[in-house]
């Protein structure tokens, strides 16, 4: 029980170093693309986020969850991170309604999504096969 507590929690750190990582990836190219090639931010966060979406998936399978990529894979991670972002921005509306300053809402929101994100990732994006 210990040794799969321990397991979990590795892989927590590294999913999460991954998605600080992905974070920053997205911030870099949105600026590229506004700044340097004077896109729109809708338009440059779009493909900033499709970009850090794909090496978000591509370096979980890789690193976190060790499973061959996958067309159906990355359709599951894809499907799974726009659930990520309607926990957020449900959480941000209920933050906003209950009259809490925004930054309350980004604490909750990340404490919350990324635990959400990791056990959604781990039970139905990465879940090995039994043998």
């Amino acid at each position: 029980m210990k040794n799969r507590k321990s397991s979990n929690l590795r892989q927590f750190a590294k999913f999460g170093l991954i998605g600080v990582l992905n974070t920053a990836t997205h911030g870099i190219v949105l600026s590229l693309l506004v700044e340097g090639l004077a896109v729109s931010a809708v338009t440059g966060n779009l493909f900033a986020f499709m970009v850090a979406n794909a090496l978000s998936y591509i370096l979980n399978c890789r690193i976190t969850f060790r499973v061959l990529l996958s067309f159906s894979g990355y359709l599951k991670f894809f499907l799974s991170s726009l659930l990520s972002l309607a926990l957020t921005l449900v959480i941000s509306w209920v933050a906003e309604a209950l009259g809490f300053h925004y930054l309350q809402g980004f604490v909750v929101i990340i404490i919350v999504v990324p635990l959400f994100s990791f056990l959604m990732m781990k039970a139905y994006v990465f879940r090995s096969k039994p043998s």
